[in-house]
């Protein structure tokens, strides 16, 4: 009964955006066939080529979707950044959901993505709106109203002020693993919050 264990709907996307993930995470995108991806996922391959041209839309699509799991669930993934009327209980929260988030199978899979830049600029175009500019611009308002609290002068919100916490986190995350709380502390005291008030 070779239909029994046959996925279907939700659960052979499920499925697909699994071993999608994983394989990206193992071999990067010079790797990432249909073919491997449809094997992990105990998947035919005319189930991918159906949804998806390619593996880049394929992983366009799993981006997508992880990042609206992420801003709906329990685990945010920097998705989300809550106001609380202070700007740096507001980072540290932000910055320790951004680490979370980069110990998840979507943050395995990107450091393989930040080699792409290059190879694929278009895909690296959608990455950068799909992941990058939508945390820029929590951190840019929560900046904006610590400005009109007082907290910080309004000129102090600059491009690279707004990206210097996430670039941090990233940047330890990808040289030393996963980060802590009391480093994310660090980048907020340290660095981000007197780059903003000096």
């Amino acid at each position: 009964m070779s239909g029994r264990s046959r996925r279907r709907g939700a659960d052979l996307e499920d499925a697909i955006f699994d071993a999608t993930l994983d394989e990206l995470a193992s071999h990067g995108m010079a790797g990432l066939t249909f073919e491997t991806i449809a094997a992990a996922a105990g998947a035919g391959k005319a189930s991918l080529y159906r949804r998806w041209a390619d593996p880049e839309q394929l992983v366009l699509a799993v981006l997508a979707r992880s990042e609206d799991d992420a801003e709906q669930g329990e685990h945010p993934s920097g998705t989300r950044l809550t106001p609380t009327g202070d700007l740096r209980e507001e980072l540290i929260a932000f910055l320790g959901d951004l680490a979370d988030g980069l110990t998840t199978p979507v943050g395995r899979a990107l450091p393989p993505l930040l080699l792409e830049r290059e190879r694929r600029p278009e895909m690296w175009e959608r990455i950068v709106t799909l992941l990058v500019e939508p945390r820029q611009r929590l951190i840019t308002e929560a900046m904006g109203r610590a400005a009109g609290r007082g907290e910080i002068p309004a000129d102090a919100v600059t491009p690279s002020r707004v990206s210097a916490g996430a670039a941090l986190v990233l940047g330890r995350h990808l040289t030393t693993g996963p980060v802590d709380p009391a480093t994310i502390v660090a980048i907020v005291d340290d660095v981000v919050l007197p780059a903003l008030r000096g």
